[in-house]
């Protein structure tokens, strides 16, 4: 902007040289901003710029006298400067127009890691659909199956254990037992207190299930819902 289109009278600057393009000294952030910026103001020009008042000076911001009779135009500017201009003190505009857009260019594709890669084509080559339509592929396995060990008949144990504590569990449940329902949307403390009235075995001999009586009906629970008390004397449940 000319300085002939501000008037500057009594005022002092915070950048005299305003109208000169030059490199930025400093960044101001918002939190010192307001304290650097007062409140004072003067308009000479109701269509002018307004100057206000700052610890550096006055700095001027708005529009000039004659930003109104500006037509609506589009102006496109291009420059051929090359390296090493200026004392090398500046990049040239191809350059710097590059380095731009590579930092707002987000890419086609993702480059895949190795091990990303191995899962990309493990599922091209096992990828199935069921008779249903659902797709069915096989787990890939990081490094040498055999180094998972002989775990399966720890497994087969673990299933033997637990197959016969329920049936040990259903044993101990017969009519006229005493037992707590467990029911796991309440805290143990809510649980309903009742007794087994008939229980029913599968075709195996074990008892999964029992006919349970409490103070608000009588209710079908699985065995393992069951938790037996021991009771000495009559229940009139």
């Amino acid at each position: 902007v000319s300085k002939g289109k501000v008037k500057l009278e009594r005022i002092t600057l915070a950048d005299p040289s305003y109208n000169v393009p030059q490199k930025i000294d400093i960044l101001i952030g918002a939190r010192p901003f307001y304290d650097i910026v007062g409140a004072q103001q003067y308009k000479p020009d109701s269509n002018g710029p307004v100057y206000r008042k700052s610890k550096f000076g006055y700095i001027i911001s708005g529009l000039t006298s004659n930003d109104t009779n500006i037509k609506n135009t589009i102006s496109c500017y291009a420059s051929n400067s090359h390296e090493n201009i200026h004392e090398n003190k500046y990049e040239s505009l191809e350059n710097v127009i590059k380095q731009f857009w590579r930092i707002e260019d987000y890419g086609q594709s993702k480059p895949y890691t190795m091990e990303e890669q191995t899962c990309e084509q493990h599922f091209k080559q096992n990828v199935s659909r069921s008779e249903s339509g659902r797709f069915v592929v096989h787990l890939p396995f990081r490094g040498n199956v055999s180094k998972l060990g002989k775990s399966i008949r720890i497994s087969y144990g673990d299933d033997g254990e637990r197959s016969k504590w329920a049936s040990e569990r259903g044993v101990k449940l017969k009519e006229d037992s005493i037992v707590i329902m467990r029911e796991e949307n309440l805290p143990p403390m809510k649980w309903r207190l009742g007794r087994i009235i008939n229980v029913i075995p599968g075709q195996d001999g074990v008892i999964r299930v029992a006919d349970v009586k409490t103070a608000n009906g009588t209710f079908r629970q699985a065995v393992r819902q069951l938790c037996p008390l021991p009771f000495v004397g009559n229940c009139n449940l």
